[in-house]
């Protein structure tokens, strides 16, 4: 530096003219550019460093530590924690350690943050195991390799054992089990997103739905369930297993469901407004009575996805579009199959009845608009006396990938052979859907007591 320096004053005094270097825009744009991401950057991780509040439970009680430049007050009361965040601008990182049997932690803010557990068993013996009360984002992060368990009390009055008035987004390759013993295991009053770093989040039990979006009132609030990877494992709820509600819609891009429909009258997935399948891997068993393994109250697009249902459940549906008259969402209730979709239902169960003797009959699919297959395989099998394999109230128009068949359980012998085709327990119907439909049900009728396996297509 000394010598350039030297080297100038040299210049200078000898009064010689140094020609200069046409200035190269773009050149110096680009280092602008890069030195501004490098002291982004910078900014970033001090910012995260330096703003990172931790909460660790140690049974009966718990600690708090926290930046003093961090705009947070908190209160402690045995292992109940609450901190009040005052920011507008910076986004906090709230780091979750240790386990208790008779705690909750509580975040009210209005700015957006970030809530890492790292392997936290949280027993709440008052509320909601968390309960976060900021309106914004929500980043949930599941600490690779950690398992994680929330319960909320039994005799409390909170909707849900994990509860967010914002939105939550799921990501990080660890484990995270709840069981909601009021109402909902998981609940937010906005959207709801399970990203493709997810590991596994098990909802063990629920009083109402697994995991519940939405506000609970019918107002146009643009809500959504939305999963792009991961595994979601759903059993033992009361309610729906995914509940997208106040108009709101599902959108499933990835990851593995595995959904137990046990109660009547609920859904394993249920859309408020558009359900959308591009892709996973979908099970669904529907025991309870009346109940639906996906339901939409507008339209559902299933161009990608594989998808099994199966329906044992007296009254229960497979799939259900229904058509809503009273709604922002009405003059509904279409499906449409597409592209690589693959799905298979199998429907089992019997018909159950009112008091006024108004039938519920089981099935594979119930549409009350229009069925459009494009493309994909879909395979629908009705088994028993009982079981039915779709009805479209609407317009039909498959192609060569889907398929409806009945099973039964019947001799041999006792099959009157004009109905066959010549082929020992295979029969074929023609005609129209629904025409095919009822012959199929026709020849069961004529069919005998169990012993051997026929087939009507």
């Amino acid at each position: 530096m000394l010598n350039s320096f030297l080297s100038i004053r040299f210049l200078l005094s000898q009064n010689i003219v140094v020609p200069l270097q046409p200035l190269n825009l773009h050149a110096v744009m680009k280092k602008f550019y890069l030195l501004t991401l490098l002291l982004l950057s910078f900014m970033s991780i001090y910012a995260a460093e330096g703003d990172t509040i931790k909460i660790t439970f140690n049974g009966t009680g718990a600690n708090v530590d926290k930046p003093t430049s961090a705009k947070v007050t908190s209160s402690v009361n045995g292992a109940y924690v609450t901190l009040r965040s005052s920011t507008t601008d910076e986004e906090y990182v709230y780091d979750v350690y240790g386990s208790t049997t008779a705690g909750s932690l509580t975040i009210v803010g209005s700015y957006k943050l970030t809530l890492r557990l790292n392997g936290v068993d949280i027993t709440s013996g008052k509320g909601a195991a968390i309960d976060v009360g900021c309106g914004k984002r929500i980043a949930v992060e599941l600490a690779e390799g950690s398992v994680n368990t929330l319960t909320d009390y039994a005799k409390g009055t909170q909707k849900a054992a994990f509860y967010t008035t914002g939105h939550p987004e799921f990501s990080g390759a660890g484990t995270l089990n709840v069981t909601g013993n009021v109402k909902h295991a998981i609940s937010a009053k906005e959207y709801l997103q399970i990203k493709k770093t997810v590991g596994t989040i098990n909802v063990l039990s629920a009083v109402s739905d697994g995991i519940h979006c939405g506000k609970g009132k019918e107002a146009n609030e643009n809500n959504y369930f939305q999963m792009n990877g991961g595994t979601l494992n759903i059993s033992n709820v009361g309610g729906d297993c995914i509940d997208s509600d106040d108009y709101g819609t599902v959108l499933i891009k990835g990851g593995t469901l595995n959904l137990t429909v046990s109660a009547d009258d609920v859904d394993g997935i249920k859309a408020d407004s558009t359900l959308t399948i591009l892709n996973g891997d979908i099970n669904i068993n529907v025991t309870g009575k009346g109940s639906s393994g996906i339901k939409t109250n507008w339209l559902a697009y299933i161009p990608g996805g594989n998808i099994t249902v199966d329906v044992t459940g007296d009254g229960s549906k497979g799939i259900r579009a229904k058509q809503q008259t009273a709604k922002t969402v009405n003059n509904g209730g279409s499906v449409t199959f597409s592209d690589s979709t693959d799905v298979k239902i199998t429907a089992s169960g019997a018909s159950i009845y009112d008091t006024t003797g108004d039938e519920t009959k089981c099935m594979g699919m119930s549409i009350d608009a229009d069925l459009l297959h494009t493309g994909g395989s879909v395979y629908i099998l009705a088994k028993g006396d009982n079981a039915y394999t779709y009805q479209v109230k609407g317009s039909e128009s498959t192609t060569i990938g889907f398929r409806a068949e009945y099973e039964k359980e019947t001799s041999v012998a006792e099959i009157p052979a004009a109905t066959g085709d010549g082929t020992v327990g295979i029969f074929s119907v023609s005609g129209t859907p629904r025409s095919s439909l009822q012959r199929g049900i026709n020849i069961i009728k004529k069919l005998g007591e169990p012993a051997s396996k026929i087939i009507i297509r």
